[in-house]
């Protein structure tokens, strides 16, 4: 099998640009950095989408961001930010489809537990800056968020609690004691974390 050494995402795009061309087909810049944040940086994987969504868009041959959405599996990272908007919105059941999906795509356990603190450290420092009479370009200087993901965030930093939020990253930081310390398996560890911060 061949191999491919990892590019980086502009190498990804020139080389993705070269294989829509040899499949008759062609997308602008911006859809294919939508793709490259879903697939990662495996040009294998990305070879594999590039094909099937190639020839999900005959006869024209245009890819469109509305036909990766449709198609392409949803990254760790974009899942990673639905699984802490399923928690603030106290959605118990699509919080853990969310989690399984990551668990069963090969997340590790730890690596999950310091994402979803993560975007709790981001939303409880924009909520204040936010209180604090900040405007969103200063907000998104201090908190790092892809452009794409801006609007949504801010809506979910508006309807979180500040309090509630504090409260939380302790039980998150708890939960990712107890599974450096292995207390109980990792996973079900996170699974009792993501229902006690979905409740």
């Amino acid at each position: 099998s061949v191999e491919f050494a990892p590019l980086s995402d502009r190498e990804l795009i020139a080389w993705a640009k070269e294989r829509l061309k040899k499949l008759q087909a062609d997308a602008d810049e911006r859809t294919l950095g939508q793709l490259i944040a879903l697939v990662g940086p495996s040009a294998r994987r990305l070879a594999n989408e590039l094909d099937k969504l190639a020839t999900a868009a005959l006869p024209v041959g245009r890819i469109t961001s509305d036909l990766i959405d449709a198609l392409v599996g949803r990254s760790r990272e974009l899942s990673n930010f639905e699984l802490t908007d399923h928690l603030i919105a106290r959605d118990r059941r699509r919080a853990l489809q969310t989690l399984h999906r990551l668990l069963d795509d090969g997340a590790e356990p730890v690596m999950l537990i310091g994402l979803i603190a993560g975007n709790f450290h981001r939303l409880a420092l924009a909520k204040e800056l936010m209180a604090g009479g900040k405007p969103k370009e200063e907000v998104f200087r201090l908190v790092a968020m892809p452009f794409s993901k801006r609007e949504e965030f801010l809506a979910t930093a508006r309807r979180a609690d500040a309090a509630d939020l504090a409260r939380r990253l302790q039980r998150i930081a708890a939960a990712d004691l107890a599974i450096k310390t292995s207390q109980a398996t990792p996973r079900l560890q996170l699974e009792v974390l993501v229902c006690e911060l979905a409740t």
